[in-house]
């Protein structure tokens, strides 16, 4: 599944740059919360839970970061 976003920069550009990730779409809200304030911070763990999921090592997964969490499925 696609999904349409746009990646913008914030802060100084030499110092404190930091990118978010916006969807047009409100409904994804919630996950650009989620990729901007959770995946930040826990990146590698994130993305190591997609991989599994999606190559079909794990069948569905979760994480939960400080604020937020996310299940992960095929869908």
């Amino acid at each position: 599944m696609k999904r349409t976003y746009s990646i913008v920069a914030v802060g100084n550009k030499k110092f404190d740059q930091i990118l978010l990730l916006k969807f047009p779409d409100q409904k994804f809200e919630s996950l650009s919360n989620f990729l901007n304030s959770e995946v930040h911070n826990f990146y590698p763990d994130v993305l190591k839970t997609l991989e599994n999921v999606i190559s079909g090592n794990m069948e569905e997964s979760a994480f939960d970061g400080n604020l937020l969490g996310i299940e992960v499925g095929k869908e």
